[in-house]
């Protein structure tokens, strides 16, 4: 067996999907994401209802980067953190250049989120306007830039992985809430390459409703 079967064998998500190929008789693998939804009372209703998609992802955004900064260049991250990213952008580093593309990426993206929600009878307002709204967080690395140059590739780890987080919130959050519970959340994630609105597409299919599990990709 070699490495690269070894590999793809041990990935749970291709596992499953090998299962599901051999239980249909066939050895065709069947790419698959794993899903986690919950519903917080009293839920999100169905539609039309009144949406707003937040195009600045989580609030939790700043927070990330000084984390992050901090975890790999240790805690004097507080002083100059922005010139210091933008220099060590402008140097080519690899987590800077990966966030980069992650904010870029999100902007680009929340057009296709509001469109889904439209698509399926929601109807996009300003955000004063809006009864909901929608916060996600996106991204999706290829194997091969997963890896910073002091680290060795893990056998474990899979070729590709791609992480999606989606939620609705009552807006504005009720009077006395400091820190507003999301009326729905839903995670995915993928070890296939596919465009963003494929995992957008195979997520929504459990919007508003409790699931967790392993399911199909949507077809584009």
């Amino acid at each position: 067996m070699t490495a690269e079967v070894y590999r793809t064998m041990k990935s749970p998500l291709v596992g499953l999907a090998l299962a599901a190929g051999l239980l249909a008789g066939c050895t065709t693998l069947t790419p698959v994401a794993s899903i986690k939804a919950t519903v917080n009372a009293p839920g999100f209703p169905a539609a039309p209802a009144k949406v707003y998609v937040d195009g600045r992802s989580f609030p939790q955004h700043g927070k990330k980067i000084t984390r992050e900064f901090s975890e790999r260049y240790g805690a004097g991250y507080r002083e100059k953190l922005e010139e210091r990213y933008a220099a060590l952008l402008a140097g080519g580093d690899l987590w800077a250049k990966r966030e980069a593309a992650r904010i870029e990426a999100h902007a680009n993206f929340a057009p296709t989120i509001a469109a889904e929600f439209a698509a399926r009878g929601h109807v996009l307002v300003p955000r004063d306007e809006a009864d909901y709204l929608v916060s996600f967080s996106f991204s999706a690395v290829p194997w091969e830039e997963s890896m910073g140059s002091d680290r060795l590739p893990d056998i474990d780890d899979p070729k590709h992985e791609a992480n999606l987080y989606l939620a609705v919130y009552r807006n504005p959050p009720l009077p006395g809430a400091r820190s507003p519970s999301p009326l729905w959340r839903g995670e995915l994630r993928a070890e296939t390459p596919a465009e963003p609105k494929v995992y957008l597409r195979t997520l929504m299919q459990h919007l508003g409703r409790n699931f967790v599990g392993v399911t199909p990709l949507a077809t584009d």
